[in-house]
């Protein structure tokens, strides 16, 4: 428990506390007030109902007055996707207060502020063919994408599981090597650009002051690929549907929070561990 604490230093906090998208041992190490959501480990809301049970937990009278939070995924998924449903209530629900360690700390707000999905579009995918994004004049972006298994891919799901997703965005700054995309968590939502990868660009995003700084990182095209050597969809029917969104929400001055990590500007290897 000691080590566990020297690892990761933790402010007093006071009220319960839940902490994203990982590291529960962190939290009883230190004695805080563990209330965890229904689903107490991002990566295992592998569905848009269990996405929905945490961001509706959020919502509720029930929410934690804390949150530690950290944007690190798993496998090497798209960073948004984890949790992706509650992005939109982490950032209108609660306030950001400063950092620690490599967390962001979240204060459950006494006024909580509302975010709008303006409609964009509604477009149809096909594999491996490139996909230019709408101008959101430089706001965020939210997408809902809808993969489903063909005929085939219900069989092989019956004796295994069908190919891996990949997902490769081009942004201003250049191109990034594709990230996993795990079907079920982009049906239910999540914040396609800019894209975060680090808690730098969360609190930019989250910021009134740093929205300018996110300019590199607007998601301009994506393209959706099977992750094989041979590239085989035919688990997976065709066309998929994409559904866009821009992301309306009030910011925060936050011009006084170390963000802890830096706003990344150019391309960068994605680098996620895997659990």
């Amino acid at each position: 428990l000691r080590q566990i604490r020297e690892a990761f230093p933790t402010p007093s906090l006071a009220g319960s506390v839940d902490v994203y998208p990982w590291n529960q041992a962190m939290l009883l190490a230190h004695g805080l007030t563990y209330r965890p959501r229904p689903v107490f480990q991002s990566y295992s809301a592998y569905t848009p109902e269990l996405a929905e049970l945490n961001a509706a937990y959020l919502r509720s009278n029930h929410a934690d007055s804390n949150i530690l939070f950290q944007v690190e995924a798993t496998d090497e998924r798209y960073p948004s996707l984890e949790d992706g449903r509650s992005w939109p209530e982490l950032l209108t629900r609660y306030d950001i207060t400063g950092t620690e360690g490599s967390f962001v700390i979240l204060k459950r707000s006494a006024h909580p502020r509302e975010f709008q999905l303006q409609p964009l579009g509604d477009l149809s995918v096909r594999w491996g063919e490139p996909v230019l994004l709408p101008a959101t004049n430089h706001g965020p972006l939210w997408a809902e994408l809808e993969i489903n298994r063909s005929a085939w891919g219900v069989l092989v799901s019956a004796f295994y599981k069908p190919p891996p997703l990949q997902l490769a965005v081009s942004l201003r700054a250049g191109h990034r090597p594709p990230f996993r995309l795990v079907p079920g968590m982009a049906r239910g939502g999540f914040l396609l650009s800019p894209l975060i990868q680090n808690n730098g660009p969360f609190i930019a995003l989250a910021s009134i002051e740093g929205g300018h700084n996110l300019t590199n990182l607007e998601v301009l095209s994506l393209t959706i690929t099977a992750a094989t050597k041979s590239g085989e969809t035919r688990c997976y029917r065709s066309p998929l549907r994409l559904r866009l969104y821009q992301l309306n929400f009030p910011r925060q001055d936050l011009k006084d929070i170390t963000t802890g990590s830096p706003v990344e500007t150019g391309p960068q290897p994605s680098v996620a561990p895997s659990k």
